[in-house]
C-alpha cells in the first residue's frame, strides 16, 4: 500500500473524563497483575494536547464533544472486564478495583493514604515513583487501585493518555513502569447532510462528534463555521483508533468533501517527503491553508462591526470602530489567524492587554482587552496560525468580556469582513510529488464522489482501497 493512503497515527487525548469519586466501592473481580507486559516501555511518554483547531466549533458542537467522551468513559470504567483486558490482567485472584479521578494538587501518597498502608510504605512508594511521575502525574486524570481481601493496595494504576498507562505494583516492594495499550486502527467513510450544528449532526447520524473537529481543521481557511447552514454536506475518509472497541481520540482525516452554499470544497491529507507533518491540499495541488483563519476565536456573536462612526459604550459619544468586536465568555482562548512575529504583548490604557502581530509585509492584526496573554508570548516571539496567544476578558475601555480584532492592510486599517481571499503565498505539492499526490487524490475523491448520502460509519477495506477507488 502507498504510503500516502496510510499515516502513522497521532495519539490525541480525550481530555476532562469525568469517573466516579476516589475509592468508589466495587464488586471484587477476579484479576491479577501480570509481569511487565511486552509492551513494557521505559522511558516516560509525553502528553499530547487537543488540536488547538476545535476551537473554530460553534457552542453547540463545543458541549456536545464532551459528552460522548464522559459516556464512553462511563462504560469504560464500569466493565471490570473491559478494565481486565485492557490492561492484559489475568483472572487468578479476588482484587476489590477501587477507580477515581486524580484532584488538584493530589499526589499519589494522598491517593494510597485511604488504602491500607502505614506512613512507612506509603513514603517507599512516593521515593521509589518520585522520578515517574516527576512530569505525568495531573489533575483530572483517571486512576483505579486494586485492594486485597484487607483493602490494601496491591496495584495502581495510573492514566496518562487514552493510550498509555503507568502501573505501580506494590505487591513486591515497589515496581513502577509505563506500558501502551494495544490500539486498533481502522478506516472509515462517512457522509451526511447538516441540520442544526455540525457536531450535533455528526451524534444524531452515529459519527463520531469529534469527526467535526477534524473537519475543522481541514477547512478552516475555506469555510466559516459560524455560518454553516442546513443543507450543507459532508462527506469524509478517515483513520479512528480503537482500544478494545471503543474509539479514542480525535480521528484522523485523509480526505473530505463539504459543499457550503451550493460550492464544493475538497480537502487531501498529503506528507510531502520534505515536510515534517502533514497539510491539507486541494485537487490541484494547493494548499488549503489561506493567510489567515475566519475568525481568531470560539464566539458567542459579533457585537459591533467595522464602522466609521459608532457610538461609544464607555465614551458615550460617537467614535470611528476600526475593529470586529466578538463576544465571548472570560477565558475563551484567542488564537493567531496567521503566522507572523509578535510586534507587542502589552498593557494600553485604552486597549488592555493586547497582542498585535506581523504576518508580512502587507497585513498586520492586533487583538484587544485580553484577560492575560497566553505562556510565552512576547515581543519579537514567532507564532503560528491557530497557535493561542492569550484569553478573552474586559481589560481598558471595555464594558464586558470580549476580542476587539483588528486587521491593518498597508498600514491601513480595513474591515476584516470585505477582505477576500486573504492569501499570502501559496504552498503547493513540491513538484517531484504532483504526479503521485495527483493520483492519490484521483482516488481518494473516486471514493467520496461515490459515497451516498447519508452514511452512518462504514469500514473501508484497506486491501480494497484502491480497487474500489479506481472503479468509477
Amino acid at each position: 500500500m502507498d504510503k500516502t493512503i496510510f499515516y502513522s497515527l497521532i495519539a490525541l487525548s480525550v481530555g476532562g473524563m469525568a469517573f466516579l469519586g476516589a475509592f468508589a466501592p466495587a464488586n471484587p473481580n477476579a484479576l491479577s497483575l501480570p509481569d511487565p507486559p511486552a509492551n513494557f516501555v521505559e522511558n516516560d511518554t509525553n502528553m499530547l494536547s487537543t488540536d488547538s483547531l476545535a476551537l473554530q466549533l460553534n457552542s453547540d458542537e463545543a458541549e456536545e464533544a464532551p459528552i460522548d467522551a464522559f459516556e464512553a468513559a462511563a462504560t469504560y470504567w464500569s466493565n471490570m472486564q473491559h478494565i481486565s483486558n485492557i490492561y492484559d490482567i489475568d483472572p487468578a485472584k479476588q482484587y476489590t478495583v477501587h477507580e477515581g479521578v486524580v484532584g488538584k494538587n493530589e499526589f499519589l501518597s494522598d491517593i494510597l493514604n485511604g488504602c491500607n498502608l502505614s506512613a512507612a510504605e506509603i513514603s517507599t512508594v512516593a521515593n521509589n515513583t518520585k522520578k515517574i511521575f516527576a512530569k505525568n502525574f495531573k489533575s483530572e486524570k483517571p486512576y483505579i487501585v486494586l485492594c486485597d481481601e484487607n483493602q490494601k493496595a496491591q496495584c495502581f494504576i495510573y492514566e496518562q493518555t487514552p493510550t498509555d498507562y503507568i502501573v505501580v505494583d506494590l505487591r513486591n516492594g515497589v515496581n513502577a513502569y509505563s506500558c501502551q495499550k494495544e490500539v486498533e486502527s481502522r478506516l472509515l467513510v462517512g457522509a451526511a447532510e447538516i441540520h442544526g450544528s455540525l457536531g450535533g449532526t455528526m451524534a444524531r447520524t452515529g459519527l463520531n462528534p469529534n469527526l467535526s473537529i477534524s473537519l475543522a481543521k481541514a477547512f478552516a481557511w475555506s469555510i466559516d463555521f459560524f455560518k454553516i447552514k442546513d443543507g450543507d454536506k459532508f462527506k469524509a475518509v478517515y483513520e479512528q483508533k480503537y482500544i478494545a472497541g471503543k474509539p479514542i481520540g480525535t480521528p484522523e482525516l485523509k480526505a473530505a468533501y463539504m459543499q457550503h452554499k451550493g460550492e464544493d470544497f475538497y480537502a487531501f491529507s498529503y506528507y510531502a517527503d520534505d515536510e515534517d507533518q502533514k497539510d491539507y491540499y486541494d485537487e490541484k495541488g494547493k494548499s488549503v491553508r489561506k493567510g489567515f483563519l475566519k475568525a481568531p476565536l470560539k464566539f458567542t456573536r459579533i457585537s459591533s462591526r467595522f464602522s466609521m462612526n459608532r457610538f461609544h459604550p464607555v465614551l458615550h459619544r460617537n467614535k470611528a470602530h476600526l475593529g470586529t468586536d466578538y463576544a465571548a465568555p472570560y477565558g475563551t482562548p484567542i488564537m493567531s489567524v496567521g503566522d507572523g512575529v509578535v510586534l507587542n504583548a502589552e498593557y494600553g490604557r485604552g486597549n488592555g492587554n493586547f497582542v498585535k502581530i506581523k504576518h508580512d509585509g502587507t497585513y498586520t492584526t492586533q487583538y484587544l482587552h485580553m484577560s492575560r496573554f497566553a505562556k510565552g508570548v512576547r515581543r519579537g516571539v514567532r507564532v503560528k496560525q491557530g497557535q493561542v496567544i492569550g484569553y478573552v476578558g474586559s481589560t481598558g475601555l471595555a464594558t464586558g468580556p470580549h476580542l476587539c480584532y483588528r486587521l491593518w492592510k498597508n498600514g491601513t486599517q480595513v474591515d476584516p469582513y470585505r477582505q477576500k481571499n486573504i492569501t499570502m503565498m501559496t504552498k503547493t505539492v513540491p513538484h517531484k510529488e504532483a504526479t503521485a499526490f495527483k493520483e492519490y487524490a484521483r482516488q481518494m475523491q473516486a471514493v467520496l464522489d461515490q459515497t451516498p448520502y447519508p452514511i452512518q460509519q462504514e469500514d473501508l477495506n484497506p486491501e480494497e482501497f484502491e480497487e474500489v477507488a479506481l472503479n468509477k
